[in-house]
């Protein structure tokens, strides 16, 4: 704010009058914020930031408050009542906390800066080209299915080890499958026995 510019064009300028010029200054920017925001949103951003100070400074007053409590005993050596000086206390924390939150949400809310939402970027053609390369029309059922290729997956045969299951014992992963062609795998087909 240029306070300095008020006071050399007003020489008598008061308190309550640059206050309430900052006043209308924040008034004039938030409600050129809430302007760029969509209906009702405005009024979510403020809840959200309200409620995010409120808790952390709802924490800090509580731990603050158990830490009084541990030493308000010690008011009882200047004759005071310990009970009394914690009320006291207690309610100059909590104004004071309530202070706080209010400078933090004018705060938060006065530099806040909303962009637009960015749209999806688009796939370059050569990806989509590729994709679609990919994707088949959908099936009678609405799924899509794909034209990738399929993965060949060859089962070991008995001619790669030998016909005799007694010498694939050190020579066949226990987790791999059988040999045999039954699909198995070798620990519980013809491994189970050795």
């Amino acid at each position: 704010m240029p306070i300095e510019h008020w006071i050399a064009v007003e020489e008598h300028i008061s308190p309550e009058v640059v206050e309430q010029k900052v006043a209308d200054a924040a008034n004039v920017l938030m409600d050129e914020k809430a302007a760029t925001l969509e209906d009702g949103m405005w009024h979510q951003v403020e809840r959200s930031v309200l409620l995010q100070s409120l808790d952390h400074h709802w924490k800090e007053h509580l731990t603050t408050l158990d830490a009084l409590k541990q030493v308000i005993h010690l008011r009882a050596y200047a004759q005071k009542t310990p009970i009394n000086e914690y009320k006291k206390e207690a309610f100059a924390l909590f104004e004071r906390m309530l202070e706080m939150i209010r400078e933090d949400v004018t705060k938060v809310l006065s530099h806040a800066q909303f962009m637009p939402q960015m749209a999806e970027p688009e796939m370059p053609e050569f990806v989509l080209r590729h994709a679609d390369s990919l994707l088949t029309e959908a099936d009678t059922t609405g799924h899509i299915t794909t034209r990738l290729p399929q993965l060949a997956t060859t089962l070991a045969t008995p001619v790669e080890f030998g016909s005799d299951p007694a010498t694939w014992e050190g020579s066949v992963s226990r987790n791999a499958p059988c040999p045999c062609g039954s699909g198995e795998k070798y620990k519980h087909c013809h491994g189970a026995s050795v």
